[in-house]
């Protein structure tokens, strides 16, 4: 082949391949504009998404399931009128029940949507165990403000400390899994605990439903009970006891009833 064939097909090949390299180009320029409008939705999908259409479906209905005895549906209500996404669409469950333990009395909770307009809280609630001055106390150890209910909690024995105001929840917790040691011991004998007072020097003074009170000093306590649970059986009259103080090393004071007496055994202890 001469040279004169051999550049006329080169000129020639580069005339054809010149409009496919100028269709690529525009192929190229297509699928990036392609890209840039879906980045573009995808991106205002993710940021605008959830107020876009944090209105769509409103909660209209909110259903609350579960044995519960002091969270009202009007709680329920109360917290999704103070949430931000009204929209059943947009609402994020797992935040939601997350944000639905801080309502009073909710130990765990499940929701779940029930299309169109209705969510369902599924709830197990917390135990009550104790009234600790204003708050209830819970078998997780939380404490709950007391609003109303007087007679709902009446039956629950009472733990109240001087200058509460200054008692910190742990140790509310601590107290309240020492009283509930004692109050197993107590009912070996029949006695059953109405409350607790903690004085100003810290000794334990306890009330019994039957009317008798005891004060089990600042220590010791555990041993203390034992003594008594060891010892009652041996009192006399015990319909007819005031009190007892149990703040002596190896025995107890006895207080009677509208008697200007008093049996004592053992040492007494002078600093509880």
């Amino acid at each position: 082949m001469t040279k004169s064939k051999m550049a006329i097909k080169k000129q020639y090949s580069s005339w054809i391949n010149f409009p496919k390299r100028e269709l690529n180009a525009s192929k190229i320029f297509v699928r990036l504009l392609l890209l840039l409008m879906i980045g573009s939705t995808v991106f205002f999908v993710v940021t605008m998404g959830k107020q876009f259409w944090s209105n769509i479906w409103p909660v209209q209905r909110v259903l609350l399931e579960g044995d519960t005895h002091y969270l009202k549906a009007s709680d329920i209500q109360d917290f999704m009128q103070q949430q931000k996404v009204k929209g059943l669409l947009s609402i994020d469950l797992d935040d939601l029940q997350q944000a639905a333990k801080s309502i009073d009395w909710i130990q765990s909770v499940e929701i779940r949507k029930v299309w169109p307009e209705q969510l369902v809280f599924k709830v197990v609630e917390h135990k009550p165990v104790a009234r600790v001055d204003d708050f209830i106390l819970t078998q997780k150890g939380t404490k709950i403000k007391q609003v109303g209910n007087e007679v709902l909690f009446s039956q629950l024995p009472e733990i109240n400390f001087y200058h509460s105001e200054t008692v910190e929840l742990e140790h509310y917790q601590r107290v309240w899994r020492e009283f509930k040691q004692v109050k197993r011991q107590f009912e070996l004998l029949s006695l059953e605990l109405q409350g607790l007072y903690i004085d100003p020097v810290k000794n334990w003074r306890m009330k019994f439903m039957n009317g008798l009170e005891l004060n089990l000093g600042r220590k010791q306590r555990t041993e203390r009970v034992d003594r008594l649970v060891r010892v009652f059986s041996s009192i006399q009259n015990k319909s007819k006891i005031k009190s007892i103080d149990l703040r002596y090393h190896n025995g107890l004071a006895v207080e009677w009833q509208n008697e200007n007496e008093s049996q004592t055994s053992g040492d007494p202890v002078v600093n509880g």
